[in-house]
């Protein structure tokens, strides 16, 4: 199981907000979290009081016990100094605690809570995770009271079980707050999956520092998974690394002298390994896979007895307003790549821009190109095409959901894949659709197209095999949410692919049936 803890810091170095996080050893330990932010600075000391409180105090026996000797505190601790309502409502008050899957949120009502289910691709509050209750606060010391007004009006106590899937919650000071960095919270929080740093945070020009959580329970995955009948282990196709290995060296080789500067070199380093496998990497392990086969054989290990250490230089680099998540593409002397900014660039070879596209919105899919054209696509869900040569527009198409996943070409054929669960097929010519074939809720990963199928995968853990027509040929559902690109080897008649449950599983591209997974 897997859960981390992060804060969104502030652009403006907000050194006034406290926090504290401890990450157990062991995923059954007790993670603990906690983020106090002044609204103003007359609130400072008595946070700071209360945060030596939270950290300091025992948090043996229930978590609960814990929180109700925090309000405890509290009450003590400024109800002779400070009008408690004000410190409440201004502040940002969040702890922490969980053991295992289970997790307690204890916040202050200043704060508004944002959650964002990434396999749905929707926001909603924290109503939409699975299970979540209110846990009362009313019976410290036997009164019901803070300052003036029911403890329940300051504090929420939540409890919950982690969720199977992807969320992620961000407690942001109002909601006016919410709405008015939403964009900005969707692009740097909610959207990628992330494990961002605590020494650095996401940032966010506001001088607010806010929390933020990404949940994902791992055993909870397993716990809901199927173990499917009759799975062995077989023998792995060595071929394929080494030939994945050779490509990549072949890439490198080929564009290595692009953009460099004199004095770039490869040098050879003999007696050594290119690649490690399984077994070389952890000799006391023998790995395996699960199949149909009926038999148990491990994998035999490639050995390699010359290595080849590149060295590059940097040529130039460039700064953006958005992240790029868009991975580029080298055609016809250019490097083009969209951007979280609403841009489609094209740079030439030495750095310099040769045209931009703005496309009304962020673009985090990587293009496609075909004959003398690029195909784009951002978060708006319009697909367009534009000239390589001089970056003119030529189509758009409307998809009216966003769009993640990548635009493939196969002739004259374009299928793109949204959010909303559709694979949509458009003429490369003029953009015309062909057809739209809804498969499930969402498509994250990029699609495969070969010379009679279209291969298309769900995050809610559905594989799909479609012809060109449209017509759905087989349907399958493996396990968990599927965001890893299926990759096709037509040669050995397999679709490999990783899903949510930690599994790499091989199926057959032609039946649709299971060959073997792979923990």
């Amino acid at each position: 199981m897997r859960k981390i803890a992060f804060v969104c810091c502030s652009s403006v170095d907000d050194k006034r907000s406290l926090v504290y996080h401890e990450t157990p050893r062991k995923a059954s330990g007790e993670e603990f979290f906690v983020l106090f932010s002044p609204g103003k600075r007359d609130q400072e000391n008595i946070l700071r009081a209360l945060y030596r409180k939270a950290i300091s105090a025992s948090r043996l026996g229930h978590p609960v016990q814990f929180f109700k000797e925090i309000v405890r505190f509290l009450k003590e601790m400024i109800g002779e100094q400070f009008s408690g309502d004000a410190v409440l409502s201004d502040s940002i008050i969040v702890i922490m605690i969980r053991r295992d899957d289970e997790v307690y949120l204890f916040r202050n009502r200043g704060t508004e809570p944002v959650c964002w289910n990434a396999d749905s691709n929707s926001l909603a509050g924290l109503e939409s995770i699975p299970g979540i209750s209110n846990v009362p606060l009313r019976d410290v010391d036997g009164q019901g009271e803070l300052f003036e007004r029911s403890i329940e009006d300051h504090f929420a106590l939540h409890r919950f079980d982690l969720p199977r899937g992807d969320r992620r919650l961000a407690l942001t000071p109002s909601r006016q707050f919410a709405e008015r960095y939403a964009e900005k919270l969707r692009n740097s929080m909610f959207f990628p999956a992330f494990e961002t740093p605590l020494e650095s945070g996401v940032i966010i020009d506001t001088d607010r520092t806010f929390a933020g959580f990404h949940l994902i329970s791992l055993h909870g995955a397993e716990k809901g998974h199927v173990t499917r009948p009759g799975l062995r282990k077989r023998r792995l196709s060595i071929p394929i690394a080494v030939g994945a290995a050779t490509a990549l060296i072949a890439i490198v080789l080929t564009f290595g002298p692009f953009g460099g500067k004199e004095g770039a070199s490869l040098q050879e380093t003999v007696d050594q390994p290119i690649l490690l496998s399984a077994q070389e990497a952890n000799p006391d392990e023998e790995p395996a896979v699960e199949s149909q086969t009926g038999e148990t054989e491990t994998v035999e290990p490639v050995k390699v007895d010359r290595k080849r250490t590149i060295t590059l230089t940097e040529a130039w680099r460039k700064g953006f307003d958005g992240p790029v998540t868009s991975s580029p593409v080298h055609q016809e002397g250019l490097v083009m790549f969209g951007c979280r900014d609403g841009n489609f660039y094209a740079f030439a070879e030495d750095g310099s821009l040769k045209w931009k596209y703005t496309s009304g919105d962020g673009i985090g899919a990587s293009p496609a190109c075909s004959e003398g054209k690029v195909i784009g696509a951002n978060y708006s869900g319009d697909i367009f095409c534009l000239d390589i040569e001089s970056g003119t527009k030529m189509w758009v198409h409307r998809a009216k959901s966003r769009i993640v996943s990548s635009p493939r070409i196969r002739g004259d054929l374009v299928i793109a894949a949204t959010m909303d669960g559709r694979v949509i097929s458009l003429r490369l010519k003029d953009g015309t659709r062909r057809w739209s074939e809804k498969i499930g809720t969402a498509v994250w990963a990029n699609t495969s197209i070969g010379p009679d199928y279209i291969i298309a995968a769900t995050t809610e853990g559905t594989l799909v095999k479609l012809d060109h027509k449209g017509k759905v040929t087989w349907c399958v559902t493996p396990a968990s949410g599927i965001l890893s690109s299926p990759l096709c080897i037509e040669e050995s008649n397999l679709i490999v692919f990783g899903t949510r449950d930690k599994y790499i599983y091989a199926y057959s591209l032609s039946s649709g049936d299971l060959m073997w997974r792979h923990l």
